[in-house]
């Protein structure tokens, strides 16, 4: 059984992180079953969405930006994957974006 990655960004900022493209290019590794993200599924309900995906995952990446800070459901996101212990790495183009619970995890700076 493969790994699954449920991404946590804030949907202003789903151009600025090629989000689709990046999920795409991961499922293209053998290794890696499938890639969660809310405009790549089809759901109706964002609790349903993150209820369902968010426990089945294997890590969460979380794309840090200052949207992201202000998103009720990316705040949400990333304290479940928390609480129930799984793995998460931040992506960020400014450290500072990064939550300070998260802080101390390995983190990959994002380039543009």
């Amino acid at each position: 059984m493969g790994i699954k990655i449920f991404f946590s960004y804030a949907k202003e900022d789903s151009q600025v992180f090629h989000i689709s493209q990046i999920a795409k290019e991961l499922k293209a590794f053998p290794e890696i079953d499938d890639v969660f993200y809310y405009e790549g599924q089809i759901y109706d309900d964002i609790y349903e969405y993150m209820d369902e995906n968010l426990k089945g995952c294997d890590l969460l990446i979380i794309f840090c930006t200052e949207n992201a800070s202000d998103s009720k459901f990316v705040l949400m996101e990333w304290r479940s994957a928390l609480s129930i212990e799984k793995k998460i790495i931040p992506i960020f183009i400014k450290k500072t974006d990064i939550p300070p619970l998260l802080a101390p995890k390995l983190g990959v700076l994002f380039s543009l």
